[in-house]
C-alpha cells in the first residue's frame, strides 16, 4: 500500500483552494492529485476532523504462526498426497486449530508447502523421466 499523502501536501492543497479561483480539477492535476481526494479532505475539515493521514489498521496475526508452519511441514512431509481438506483434518488434530481451506492454502502457498489439489486428479501426461 502506497504511503499517504504528507499533512503539509494536504494543508497546500486546501489552501491553494481557499486562496484561488480555479477549478478543483485544475488544482489537483498541479497536485497530481484526484479530485475526489480533494473533496475528501475538505469534507474532513468542514465536520472540523484533522487533515492528518489516519493510521493504518494494524495486520492480523496470522493463524498459522511459527509453531504451526513446523506442524504444517511435518504433516507434508509424513504424507504429501494430502488434500487441503485432509490436511486441515490432520492440522486440527495435532494442534486443537482449526482452519478452513483457504487460511491453509494461504500457509501453504506462504511456506511454499506442496499440496494435493483434488480427491482424484487424473494423471498430468508428463513422462516421470
Amino acid at each position: 500500500m502506497p504511503a499517504p499523502y504528507s499533512l503539509e501536501l494536504r494543508e497546500r492543497v486546501i489552501r491553494a483552494v481557499d486562496e484561488s479561483p480555479h477549478e478543483i480539477a485544475e488544482i489537483a492535476g498541479r497536485f497530481r492529485i484526484t479530485q475526489r481526494t480533494i473533496y475528501t479532505w475538505l469534507a474532513r475539515r468542514k465536520e472540523g476532523q484533522t487533515l492528518a493521514p489516519k493510521p493504518h489498521a494494524e495486520r492480523r496475526a496470522l493463524r498459522v504462526d511459527e509453531e504451526g508452519a513446523k506442524l504444517l511441514a511435518r504433516l507434508v512431509d509424513e504424507k504429501n498426497d494430502r488434500t487441503l481438506a485432509e490436511y486441515a483434518d490432520a492440522y486440527f488434530e495435532q494442534s486443537g486449530v482449526r482452519l478452513n481451506r483457504v487460511t491453509l492454502h494461504r500457509a501453504m502457498l506462504r511456506l511454499k508447502l506442496p499440496w494435493k489439489k483434488k480427491r482424484s486428479a487424473p494423471a498430468s501426461g508428463r513422462a516421470l523421466t
